[in-house]
């Protein structure tokens, strides 16, 4: 009980924890049976559709691969000429489907122990209709890998940075400049830049082609990356 007590305990969350190994301890084996039966029959509905291939068993044994989780449903989406931001847009945007993660590359479904059935059951055919409005001939472009050059030293310490006096100014303009902000491109959710770093031209190059594929720019105080928040000069 220590991991789970508060000096402001909640009698509705105990409430609910206990419930959910109430479930698990009587329903879980039958519930979790049929998920996985479903996500089997999902998994051979969706590598049935043109350019669309799913991560399996063929991965297990690479290095920092020991298994597949099958509660995780990964498609690679690149063949179909999209990129897996693009799909995942068509899928909110036309069938109310909302995948847990979208990469440039893949879609990642995650599934739960009661999952409801009738939309796992349906997801094939609903990507199926999106794609057919959205592919491309051809490979989704590829997102620039980050470099080593994308590595800079910070010539202002991080905190004098962030707290500092600030100005917006357009990204061509804040080339040399020292940032004021931290940026990652999510995913992989890994700053590119951060503040008291010289803002570079590979840095920049690299944010655009993120932004410009989809991904989010987690942490810019311009999400369309526009312009960057850099410290005012004297």
């Amino acid at each position: 009980m220590r991991l789970v007590s508060s000096t402001s305990p909640s009698s509705l969350l105990y409430a609910s924890l206990d419930a959910a190994r109430r479930q698990l301890a009587i329903h879980g084996q039958d519930l979790l049976g049929r998920t996985l039966a479903a996500a089997a029959r999902a998994r051979e509905a969706i590598a049935a559709i043109d350019g669309c291939r799913l991560v399996s068993d063929e991965l297990v044994g690479q290095p920092g691969v020991a298994a597949r989780d099958p509660l995780r449903i990964v498609i690679d989406v690149r063949a179909t000429g999209c990129t897996g931001f693009e799909v995942a847009d068509a899928l909110r945007r036309g069938s109310d489907v909302h995948v847990e993660l979208a990469t440039h590359a893949t879609l990642v479904l995650v599934l739960g122990i009661g999952q409801p059935l009738d939309a796992l059951e349906r997801f094939a055919h609903d990507l199926a209709a999106e794609l057919a409005d959205i592919r491309r001939p051809g490979q989704a472009p590829t997102v620039p890998q980050p470099a080593a050059s994308l590595h800079a030293d910070p010539v202002v310490p991080p905190r004098d940075a962030f707290l500092g006096p600030a100005e917006s100014v357009p990204v061509d303009a804040a080339v040399g400049r020292v940032s004021a902000e931290s940026i990652a491109g999510y995913p992989p959710g890994i700053p590119a830049l951060l503040p008291g770093e010289c803002v570079t031209a590979e840095v920049v190059a690299y944010l655009r082609a993120l932004s410009a594929a989809g991904a989010r720019l987690h942490g810019a105080a311009d999400p369309t990356f526009h312009t960057v928040d850099v410290l005012r000069e004297a």
